[in-house]
């Protein structure tokens, strides 16, 4: 059932609603973590749903893990560039399944799951073990260098374009990490996530600044 919780993300940016040839895509990964009766909630990355201001419109559209398609909309206030974290929002219109974030560190040499939506590729499962945390730089779609602030989850549970965003979960299924960038090191695996803790703090922030995450 944990694969119920995975998420496609559709992110397509436009000008003309006609004409979707001069348009941009971005795909990647989400994983479901709150529901209430009407609606699922995500979490994924900001840099997944960002639109691309070289065009005038946005559309994110989501996948679930059986490929039904729902409107999707980035909930107010959620995109946290320096975490690289954002919440989507969907209908609740089939029964999936909602995962709990685990509050506190994953440790180092403990077994993680990676799930998502590599390279188009659907509700693909990776294992591996924590590594360690380590400070990352990463590139960003148009080459542009971040150094970002926080201690990622170092691991080796093998992701991909269209990981991002996607979950890391351990062996009692709760969500340890948001997986965000690998290594371009082709003799290594290396990934990298942000840790469950830093994600619940963000959440928290959220909630107080909206009042309510309904």
């Amino acid at each position: 059932d944990t694969v119920k919780a995975n998420v496609f993300i559709h992110n397509l940016s436009y000008n003309n609603p006609w004409l979707l040839i001069d348009a941009s895509l971005y795909t990647g990964s989400g994983v479901i973590f709150h529901e209430t009766d009407t609606y699922y909630y995500v979490l994924t990355n900001a840099h997944v749903v960002q639109q691309n201001e070289s065009y005038q419109f946005q559309a994110i559209e989501v996948y679930d893990y059986e490929d039904n398609k729902y409107d999707g909309f980035i909930y107010e206030g959620s995109i946290d560039l320096e975490l690289d974290l954002s919440v989507i929002v969907f209908a609740k219109e089939e029964e999936l399944t909602v995962l709990t974030l685990a509050n506190g560190q994953v440790l180092i040499d403990e077994k993680v799951y990676a799930i998502g939506n590599p390279l188009k590729k659907r509700n693909v499962i990776t294992d591996g073990k924590v590594v360690g945390y380590n400070r990352t730089i990463v590139e960003d779609k148009d080459g542009n260098i971040h150094y970002m602030s926080f201690y990622a989850i170092t691991h080796n549970a093998l992701i991909n374009d269209g990981s991002s965003g996607g979950m890391l979960i351990n062996k009692d299924l709760y969500i340890v990490g948001i997986n965000f960038a690998s290594g371009k090191d082709e003799e290594k695996v290396e990934s990298f996530s942000i840790p469950s803790n830093l994600v619940v703090s963000y959440l928290n922030n959220l909630i107080s600044d909206q009042n309510s995450i309904d």
